[in-house]
């Protein structure tokens, strides 16, 4: 189904105006409001070039490098990826972003070990879109996912990885406030590990199932974007996704920045496969 209406933004959240000119001056700022609210909107008077880009993501961490051969054509000064409509539809998940398909909910880097992932995912708006025509920046509160499951659940998650990535993180690492390491894969079948030997593979499944049903039972909000604006979200405490598009071009400028993280979880013991439910489809395709 096509959304026809962008979602709500998120309630409380602020737009601060700057210059461009003064952006990295206002870091110290943009951190204090990403440990506030975990997501923080900024107003430019202008687009930012990529070097005041590139410059202020270094103020929050690392600028992760755009490494995949796929993704090259889209890159700019090696860390900015340019997410636009280049293709019309796409069925593979790496070129879904260039595409009008939707972007299912996920953790930036959710395969990689967490001292690899992004802390924060930024997002400058070259051209907005229409609200009358998707194609919307979603996001959803980890906390709020986490309400939704059992201690039982979440203990089960804390024990699977994915199968078929070293190293990889859990998908709900026991830490506190919840971090979820997790994508929605939709209809194809996931391959995991599990460390603890006296789980089964039934509860697994079953616990995944529920991690993706959580995340689209919990409330979603959205971007409302507006021409130069700038995003940051923290990639510990929301997932991120977008809606199908259709028909209005939208252009954002994307930089992950990575900073020191706790390391992963042990070795594996069991391994099997589950596919999650998803509402996906039903909300925003």
């Amino acid at each position: 189904m096509h959304v026809t209406s962008w979602y709500p933004e998120i309630p409380g959240l602020s737009r601060l105006p700057l210059r461009c000119a003064e952006a990295v001056e206002h870091a110290d700022e943009l951190r204090a409001r990403l440990d506030a609210d975990g997501v923080a909107h900024l107003e430019f008077d202008g687009l930012l070039t990529t070097d005041q880009f590139v410059a202020l993501a270094r103020r929050l961490g690392d600028p992760q490098p755009e490494t995949a051969a796929e993704v090259a054509r889209f890159v700019d000064g090696g860390v900015v990826l340019n997410l636009a409509p280049a293709l019309e539809w796409s069925t593979d998940r790496a070129f879904e972003p260039f595409s009008w398909s939707a972007v299912r909910l996920h953790t930036e880097g959710s395969a990689r070990p967490r001292r690899r992932q992004p802390r924060y995912v930024m997002l400058h708006c070259v051209e907005p879109g229409s609200p009358t025509t998707g194609d919307q920046t979603v996001l959803v509160s980890m906390a709020d996912v986490r309400e939704r499951l059992t201690d039982e659940q979440m203990g089960v998650l804390s024990a699977v990885r994915l199968d078929d990535v070293d190293d990889a993180s859990p998908l709900a690492p026991a830490v506190t406030p919840p971090i979820f390491c997790f994508r929605d894969f939709g209809a194809d079948e996931i391959q995991w590990v599990c460390t603890r030997s006296e789980t089964d593979p039934e509860d697994v499944a079953q616990a995944i199932v529920d991690l993706a049903f959580a995340m689209y039972t919990a409330p979603c909000f959205g971007v409302h974007w507006a021409r130069h604006a700038l995003v940051v979200v923290d990639n510990y405490r929301f997932f991120h996704g977008r809606t199908r598009g259709a028909g209005a071009h939208r252009h954002l400028r994307r930089i992950r920045v990575g900073q020191p993280a706790v390391p992963s979880a042990g070795n594996s013991s069991s391994s099997t496969s589950a596919t999650p439910s998803s509402s996906w489809d039903s909300r925003v395709r």
